[in-house]
């Protein structure tokens, strides 16, 4: 596992990464590239220091194998993006220690699991009977084409893995339980029952739970000779189970061993879900509320509108330039800024062993209304993304979008694999928030308050 940063001396940007990435062990390593990238983002989330997007290198021959794993540092903290002209060198300090100490549990896990170079082998068929006991609290059958399964020998673990549904459980011989458990105990920890998803807000760190993938990991839990003591109960650090939300993963830590599953639970879903919660329980402040209050304007001129949306862009992290083409309401053919962005890859597409981001060309519309932008005034977007030989696609809409346009942003541009995304008035304030001096440069079209804490 070593940190890689790519430099970009034309944009005056880095890119920052982890990477796990394995040669010289017997059998295919999917297993170790798994389990030291679960126990990094573990470690990292445990502490409240970072919670990180696992991305997978798919193997260049073996279909279904890991070839390697990112670590990517989106927004929490925003580290893959380094601007370099002003490097934020305590962040990537910390994000260094921090790594070697996960490095040292790695090590002692390995001298646990009497690891030894020159005895080690990896008897491909010895996990089936780990296997049937995962399989058998999942309903599943064993020996499905897209499971992976292992019994390695010094060290000595078993590995279970099942693509087709994000599943990893591994059975180790070290109590990562009695040493990440101890990382949350003094932590501010709030946990939320919101629509279909938990919100968990840890010290700094806050992330979603799919209330879908904790039960799955819940049943898995009795692979482990462990009782489930009640979801709530578990998520806010039960006795016998830790459970650790990231960007991509839901981890859950046993005495017994470690398992995880590809849950989207990362800032931005924290934002929507805290979006419903807000309309249910408005005196839940303890994680919902904020110190600034934003008052806008009844009228909003679509040309400052624009030019706030610009400023807050070239603030993004990942955004290498955003230009603004053409005037407000202009023939512009449906766009109003375009971008250079550097993102992880969407569902359709890859890490790969030399790349970890993706760089897309980014159409831009902005529109402020009195009300709910709808689907006729975006237009198509695939057909205006194409236009401009772009392949990707940003809405940034005051107050907010209408159900129908969500699910078509949703759903119609993946079908021709184009990135699509939305900010509303929470995200947009959310960027406010962080960007104040931006905020107190448009008063024609915001104002600032405090907002009271009763």
């Amino acid at each position: 596992m070593w940190i890689r940063i790519d430099v970009d001396q034309d944009a005056e940007a880095a890119v920052l990464v982890g990477v796990v990435r394995t040669v010289g062990f017997p059998g295919d390593r999917s297993d170790y590239h798994d389990l030291i990238s679960l126990l990094w983002a573990a470690f990292l989330r445990s502490c409240s220091f970072a919670s990180v997007r696992l991305l997978d290198i798919p193997h260049p021959v073996c279909e279904g194998e890991l070839y390697g794993r990112y670590l990517v540092f989106e927004k929490q903290p925003p580290a893959t993006y380094v601007s370099l002209e002003k490097p934020n060198y305590e962040m990537i300090e910390r994000l260094l220690v921090a790594s070697c100490l996960a490095a040292r549990i790695f090590s002692l896990l390995y001298q646990a699991s009497d690891g030894d170079p020159d005895r080690e082998s990896c008897a491909g068929q010895g996990g089936e009977g780990w296997a049937e006991a995962v399989t058998r609290n999942l309903k599943w059958k064993a020996g499905h084409r897209d499971e992976l399964t292992n019994q390695r020998q010094n060290p000595n673990w078993c590995y279970y893995r099942r693509n087709d549904h994000g599943v990893t459980a591994f059975t180790l011989s070290l109590n990562l339980l009695e040493i990440l458990a101890g990382k949350t105990a003094d932590l501010d920890e709030v946990v939320l029952d919101g629509d279909g998803r938990y919100l968990v807000k840890t010290g700094d760190l806050k992330n979603t739970i799919e209330k879908k993938a904790v039960g799955t990991l819940f049943r898995l839990l009795g692979a482990y000779a462990v009782k489930g003591e009640g979801v709530l109960k578990a998520l806010r650090h039960g006795e016998s189970v830790l459970f650790l939300p990231t960007d991509s993963h839901l981890i859950c830590v046993t005495e017994r061993g470690i398992m995880a599953i590809e849950s989207e639970g990362d800032y931005r879903t924290f934002r929507e879900a805290e979006a419903l919660l807000r309309e249910r329980h408005q005196k839940e402040a303890k994680i919902l509320h904020s110190s600034i209050h934003f008052c806008w304007k009844e009228r909003i001129d679509d040309g400052r509108f624009e030019e706030l949306a610009l400023d807050l862009l070239n603030r993004e992290p990942g955004v290498r330039w955003v230009r603004r083409v053409g005037a407000a309401r202009a023939s512009d053919g449906g766009r109003d800024l375009i971008a250079e962005w550097l993102q992880p890859p969407a569902d359709w597409e890859s890490a790969t062993e030399s790349q970890a981001l993706v760089c897309r060309q980014v159409v831009i519309q902005c529109k402020a209304y009195s009300s709910s932008v709808n689907k006729t005034a975006v237009g198509d977007v695939p057909g205006t993304v194409d236009l401009h030989d772009a392949n990707g696609y940003l809405l940034i809409a005051y107050p907010r979008i209408t159900p129908p346009l969500v699910d078509y942003l949703r759903k119609v541009p993946a079908k021709r694999e184009i990135w699509a995304d939305w900010w509303t008035q929470s995200e947009i304030e959310d960027r406010l928030r962080r960007n104040m001096d931006i905020a107190q440069r448009y008063p024609d079209v915001i104002s600032i308050a405090a907002e009271s804490s009763d």
